[in-house]
């Protein structure tokens, strides 16, 4: 089945933090590669093929379209997250080269690592809306559950992976402590 986007390039511009002067033929491939592993994987096969469907006809209905809203705006922050370091790093024939400006200053890489991990957590909330939705709405969406699916299953997971940083991590390491009525705190 083809990809349709879901989102266009103006959506992308007003959705995510992204610059007017950006060249929005950098990003398309992004949006497609987005809806593909994030949001198939949400909604498995039989139901992201069904909503394509309907969003080329433009025959959502209400349900649906909430749904997909959610969904729109996950993959429009999914494909900014993926974007970011072919922004600042083109592949030419003569390799990869980083692209300078006399009037900016290039990003360094824990910038744009900073960056995608904003635009990631924010994908994801978006995404765990999503499937919250579909949690809630669970029988206007039977194909999101239908077990005849064999090619991509619906992941029920949580979107949320991201890692917390703790600053000092290990205050007691050489104490063990344990929790519950049948634990030895003392092994």
């Amino acid at each position: 089945m083809t990809t349709y986007p879901w989102i266009n390039q103006n959506y992308l511009k007003t959705q995510t933090p992204l610059n007017n002067n950006i060249d929005m033929l950098e990003l398309v491939s992004h949006i497609e590669t987005a809806q593909l592993l994030y949001t198939r994987e949400i909604l498995g096969e039989l139901l992201y093929n069904d909503l394509n469907t309907k969003i080329q006809s433009n025959s959502l209905n209400a349900k649906e379209t909430s749904l997909v809203d959610f969904l729109k705006q996950g993959i429009a922050n999914r494909a900014t997250e993926l974007a970011i370091p072919f922004l600042a790093i083109k592949l030419r024939n003569k390799g990869s080269v980083r692209l300078q400006d006399e009037m900016a200053q290039p990003s360094t890489l824990e910038e744009m690592k900073y960056l995608r991990h904003e635009l990631k957590n924010r994908a994801e909330a978006f995404e765990e809306m999503a499937k919250n939705y579909l949690n809630r709405w669970s029988a206007d969406f039977p194909l999101w559950l239908n077990t005849t699916d064999m090619t991509i299953y619906p992941n029920f997971d949580s979107a949320f992976d991201s890692d917390i940083y703790l600053d000092n991590p290990c205050i007691d390491c050489d104490r063990r402590i344990s929790y519950g009525k049948n634990q030895n705190p003392n092994p």
